[in-house]
């Protein structure tokens, strides 16, 4: 550029030689500027390109670490699932041996199957309905107690013996494992892990059982339709949703002093041997009835305690055999929370009190007085 711009000062041929030095030094300061300001340009542009260049290597890095990304999570599940596929495997291992041993016929083969199934059931949350359900259909065979008065070295005998510490072994792993706290007589390790399994339904139908505890238990249901109930029976301070204990057998003491039925409990046509009591005292306060609970054609032998009971729904106590007479059926103190509440059943029938009680308002709630 400076060179066209001398050979056009010179084509001008100006004589003057001042302003043709000064000509020649403007011509220089305008290459000099056009020189400078592309190398401006210049100097944008790489800076642009290096702008440019890093955003796609950056771009580039993105995609490779999001690739990378996606390759590990990949790995990760997989190995995940590899690892609870092994689980499972060895769980179901575990499950089937401890089956196989619930059906051996020596007695120390069949505890060691309860206690697999109950290390099965407290090392996997997701199992311990199942495992419950394997317990009570154990519970639920045929099945004979031993005879006092027997000789101990017959073999029979000494197997019915032997079986009885089977079922009573299933009886308390079920109760041990539906406490939400231990019990207070009960020491327990600083360290020791929460044995309470949370939602569980219980299906003991008829169920042989003895002396079962089922005391401070949390639930969702229990079913015990058509069982024999032979000793004690304690539900003392269990709380569940639904019970069901139709044609039942009481053959002992019922204790059902503190116990909540959230919902429903149904004892038609059960059959009451020794006292029942839904009574509270200095350890538990009187039991809750929900939305209903039937009694409908039971009989009761001895005393059936209800003082202080509540009553939150609707009660049927029609067709109930007091073979103890009216005396024998305690009803005072009781809270009627719904008076006019009527039965879930197909009649939608209203509660039915035992004979010689009627309701009547007490200081702040409903009751029942004798007639």
């Amino acid at each position: 550029m400076l060179i066209a711009l001398w050979r056009w000062i010179d084509d001008r041929a100006l004589n003057d030689v001042d302003k043709r030095t000064l000509a020649q030094i403007e011509a220089v300061k305008v290459a000099s500027g056009v020189i400078v300001g592309g190398g401006g340009l210049f100097a944008l542009y790489l800076a642009a390109r290096r702008q440019r260049t890093q955003e796609l290597e950056l771009q580039v890095r993105q995609i490779e670490l999001a690739q990378r990304d996606r390759v590990q999570v990949h790995a990760e599940k997989v190995a995940e699932d590899t690892r609870q596929d092994a689980v499972e495997r060895r769980v179901t291992e575990l499950y089937t041996k401890a089956a196989d041993q619930l059906g051996s016929d020596k007695a120390p083969v069949r505890l060691a199957g309860l206690y697999a199934l109950e290390r099965l059931g407290q090392g996997n949350p997701g199992h311990r309905q199942t495992v419950t359900n394997v317990v009570c259909a154990y519970l639920r065979m045929p099945y004979t107690p031993p005879d006092e008065q027997a000789d101990l070295n017959e073999p029979t005998e000494r197997q019915q013996r032997e079986e009885l510490q089977v079922r009573t072994t299933a009886q308390r792993i079920l109760a041990d494992h539906l406490r939400d706290e231990p019990l207070a007589d009960r020491a327990q390790p600083p360290s020791s892990p929460n044995t309470f399994w949370a939602g569980i339904d219980l299906d003991l139908t008829g169920a042989h059982l003895l002396d079962f505890a089922l005391a401070e238990a949390r639930l969702v249901s229990i079913n015990l339709n058509d069982a024999t109930l032979a000793g004690e029976t304690v539900f003392s301070g269990t709380t569940c949703e639904l019970a069901f204990m139709q044609h039942t057998n009481f053959k002992g003491l019922a204790d059902f002093r503190g116990t909540e039925f959230t919902n429903s409990a149904w004892f038609t046509s059960s059959v009451f041997a020794d006292d029942v009591r839904f009574d509270g005292d200095q350890f538990y306060r009187p039991a809750k009835f929900g939305r209903h609970v039937s009694f409908r054609a039971s009989a009761f032998h001895r005393k059936a305690c209800f003082e202080g009971a509540a009553f939150s729904g609707s009660a049927d106590f029609r067709e109930v055999n007091w073979l103890g007479g009216a005396a024998s059926v305690e009803l005072k103190s009781t809270v009627i929370e719904n008076p006019e509440t009527t039965s879930p059943e197909a009649d939608a029938a209203a509660s039915a009190w035992p004979d010689g009680w009627h309701l009547a308002i007490a200081s702040n709630h409903v009751t029942l007085e004798r007639t």
